[in-house]
């Protein structure tokens, strides 16, 4: 996992700190809402007739093919956080991008 903390010309800041370590002490109570966020991102396209990628059922059956790849601290912005597929040959360049903020968190997309 990487963490990418966009400032100009600035180090981390105590505010980024911050950020990052309520994140961390929150994320298992993030995961519930996490896991059906990333299963709404993906609906869309298992609808699609020539769906070729991987088909789950589940919002726990989808947490269980993902790893969190990175998180993004933007001034001024909720936190975003990337998912992956953990083996690259399900789908190698799906991106799964959620906002956390503070205790809520929100589907952004999916990207490929």
């Amino acid at each position: 996992m990487s963490v990418f903390i966009y400032r100009k010309d600035s180090n981390p800041t105590t505010e980024d700190h911050t950020i990052f370590s309520q994140f961390t002490e929150n994320f298992a109570s993030l995961v519930p809402t996490a896991k059906q966020e990333l299963l709404n991102l993906l609906l869309p396209y298992l609808e699609e007739p020539d769906w070729e990628g991987p088909f789950v059922k589940t919002a726990d059956e989808l947490w269980h093919k993902l790893q969190l790849e990175n998180v993004s601290i933007f001034p001024g912005k909720p936190l975003h956080i990337s998912f992956g597929f953990r083996d690259d040959d399900i789908w190698p360049d799906a991106i799964f991008n959620l906002s956390v903020d503070e205790a809520k968190v929100k589907g952004v997309s999916l990207d490929d």
